[in-house]
């Protein structure tokens, strides 16, 4: 995996190197290692710590099942600085007991320099995401959910060629009581060839622990593909992430968030802030992280979504 200490700097401008001299490791060192740097608002501010939380605007990142115990028609829209992201989402738990959702979303990581997040991968490039989701509830405790994701990546160096690849995501979520959910996960479950992306097995817990207050706590074990190339940022032995969120509600209409991330395999740990804003049918959020690690490790992100 990506390890951003001391020696960071050096090391990944030897890794842009290796990718363009090497056609052999192309494939393999390749890194694109966390899924957190696709959420919008809402995971951002929370860690990506969603795995137990149903009908979260990021399910599509963290647990396809989270929807499912809600009925609804929802639109999304969300913008990250991480890259210019731009994605659009919809949901659809209301229609039948077989629920589904769509997500397309772009991003352009040009300059890998001036974040210096690991998070982010090992090379700049375009990214097109195009994610078909279905989850139902098989009892009224138990939730069950697929994804497929198509990626598209095209490389910003010249060195390095276009290249597309489907990955799969499966989740399970359990009311354990009325206030507290269990979430299971594994998310790119069948890229196991390419060396572009890491298995993840997630598993969380979420619920009320006192009124308005929520608390969230999320551990990822993360895998290198089978067959990638140790170069320096490929481990093949699995690694543990830690997330810890905090969802307080201040007001009828006004949430706070925060969180804590650490992700030790790269060195890194994050912090979480946001906010959220619903008045009828419509959530305005807004959420950061930056890195403890680096000061130059900072976005944002706002979500706009519309229940109908």
């Amino acid at each position: 995996m990506i390890t951003f200490g001391h020696k960071s700097k050096g090391l990944f401008r030897l890794s842009i190197l290796v990718l363009a001299g090497s056609s052999v490791a192309q494939a393999a060192t390749w890194v694109l290692p966390e899924r957190g740097s696709w959420m919008g608002a809402e995971g951002l501010a929370l860690g990506g710590a969603l795995v137990a939380q149903s009908g979260r605007s990021d399910f599509i990142y963290a647990n396809p099942a989270a929807p499912a115990f809600q009925e609804k028609y929802s639109l999304g829209l969300s913008y990250g600085t991480a890259g210019d992201l731009m994605r659009v989402q919809v949901i659809d738990t209301k229609s039948s007991k077989l629920g589904g959702g769509i997500s397309f979303s772009q991003r352009n990581v040009e300059d890998l320099s001036r974040l210096e997040d690991p998070a982010l991968g090992n090379f700049a490039r375009l990214e097109h995401s195009a994610v078909l989701s279905i989850m139902t509830r098989v009892s009224e405790t138990v939730a069950v959910g697929l994804s497929a994701q198509h990626r598209y990546i095209r490389p910003a160096s010249g060195g390095l060629v276009p290249t597309s690849f489907w990955t799969g995501d499966v989740g399970v979520a359990v009311k354990l009581s009325p206030e507290w959910t269990l979430g299971l996960a594994g998310l790119d479950m069948i890229a196991d060839d390419k060396g572009y992306t890491y298995r993840t097995l997630s598993a969380g817990v979420s619920g009320s622990v006192a009124a308005g207050l929520s608390v969230l706590g999320q551990l990822d074990f993360v895998r290198a593909p089978e067959g990638s190339l140790d170069t320096g940022f490929v481990r093949d032995d699995a690694s543990a992430a830690l997330a810890l969120g905090v969802d307080y509600l201040v007001a009828p209409e006004l949430k706070l968030r925060g969180s804590y991330r650490n992700l030790s395999a790269w060195e890194q740990s994050y912090v979480g802030l946001g906010l959220g804003y619903t008045k009828d049918a419509l959530t305005l959020d807004y959420g950061m992280r930056f890195s403890t690690e680096t000061s130059k490790s900072q976005y944002h992100a706002l979500t706009l979504s519309v229940d109908i």
